[in-house]
């Protein structure tokens, strides 16, 4: 198992304890990934007493996917690990809640933590972008997005709705038409900058969703959920479907009400006219001219 000890002298600092961590990193299937880049950060006190320094330290994994660290840490580490052909992992914090103070090290010793990649698959070309903040061109109480083109429009791609209610706006997301639709996407890792499934499901799209209630002025709703949707929808005599375009919100979805009595959303997407592959690399882009804080980066 490969080690890295770490060595701080660190005069007058109260708060530094010895620890050691053991990270298993394997793939999907629970195989150990060998040679990928661990890396675990944490603040340590100044000697002086003014703030604290940070550190991180990097080890590759041996052949059983594991990495030791030992050495003087803070009480609160985080990690990272990453390698060709995988998606890195979230950055995973660990708090240290046990101390042995007459050895003055971090409890429990030699704990070990999981972390899991997610191999990169096929990737698609795709349109993406970040729609931050926009204000929407409401006509009767509704507009639509066109995902191809990345803009409102008039009558084509994703439907939303306002319906003035007495208590507030109540903001709808609608794919209309009988095969079309949106389904709740939900994560299948919690450790992968990659959460979501690979591609959009065959099943299980209704026609329209609620994504904001008694929405009064100058007020704002955060949205959490992640949607799939599927457009242009063609079927078979038998109600098979035979040709569909597909996509994904992403990074929930927020609205709105000015006190101008406008209305303004902010979320991602990924959209694939050519099948329900939403796997992506974002250096290819169907889109293009957009602004930095319109670049959708995480798949």
């Amino acid at each position: 198992m490969r080690k890295i000890i770490l060595l701080f002298l660190l005069a007058g600092v109260a708060t530094a304890n010895e620890a050691k961590f053991v990270f298993s990193v394997t793939d999907e299937e629970g195989v150990p990934i060998e040679n990928a880049h661990v890396i675990v950060g944490f603040d340590m006190p100044r000697g002086d007493g003014r703030g604290s320094i940070e550190r991180q330290l990097k080890v590759v994994t041996d052949e059983e996917g594991k990495a030791t660290f030992q050495g003087e840490t803070s009480d609160l580490v985080w990690v990272s690990v990453k390698k060709s052909g995988y998606y890195k992992s979230l950055i995973k914090s660990v708090k240290i809640t046990g101390k042995d103070d007459a050895e003055e090290k971090w409890l429990p010793w030699g704990n070990q933590y999981e972390v899991e990649l997610r191999k990169i698959g096929e990737r698609s070309e795709v349109c993406s972008k970040r729609v931050y903040w926009e204000f929407v061109p409401l006509f009767n109480n509704k507009s639509y997005y066109d995902f191809s083109k990345g803009t409102w429009d008039s009558s084509n791609g994703m439907c939303l709705k306002v319906i003035d209610r007495s208590q507030g706006w109540d903001v709808y997301l609608c794919l209309e038409g009988e095969h079309n639709g949106i389904s709740e996407a939900l994560q299948v890792s919690e450790q992968s900058i990659f959460r979501l499934q690979r591609n959009a499901p065959d099943a299980g799209y209704v026609n329209q969703v609620c994504i904001a209630s008694s929405l009064s002025r100058s007020s704002i709703q955060d949205g959490k959920k992640q949607y799939f949707f599927r457009l242009n929808t063609k079927v078979d005599d038998n109600g098979e479907v035979v040709s569909a375009e597909y996509g994904k919100l992403v990074e929930g979805i927020s609205c709105e009400r000015t006190k101008d009595n406008n209305l303004k959303v902010k979320f991602g997407f990924v959209f694939n006219p050519e099948g329900n592959n939403l796997e992506f690399d974002a250096d290819f882009n169907r889109l293009s001219g957009l602004a930095p804080e319109q670049m959708l980066n995480s798949p």
